[in-house]
């Protein structure tokens, strides 16, 4: 029996939907982990120095990682 070969549109295809699948699920672990950083660097900032400036930043990383 011989094999068919699969069409190298498809193989590519395939290929690049396996890559954004991998990279979907690649930043949803990454992504909050990037978010809590931002938010204790913020925090250890506000700490050492607080300034409205810096308490308008933890504010604002406040609304966007709730």
């Amino acid at each position: 029996m011989r094999r068919r070969r699969v069409r190298p549109i498809l193989w590519w295809v395939l290929v690049a939907v396996g890559m954004a699948t991998g990279l979907q699920c690649f930043w949803l672990v990454v992504g909050p982990r990037v978010q809590s950083w931002r938010m204790e660097k913020a925090l250890a900032r506000f700490q050492a120095s607080p300034s409205q400036t810096r308490a308008d930043e933890v504010v604002e990383l406040l609304g966007i990682h709730a």
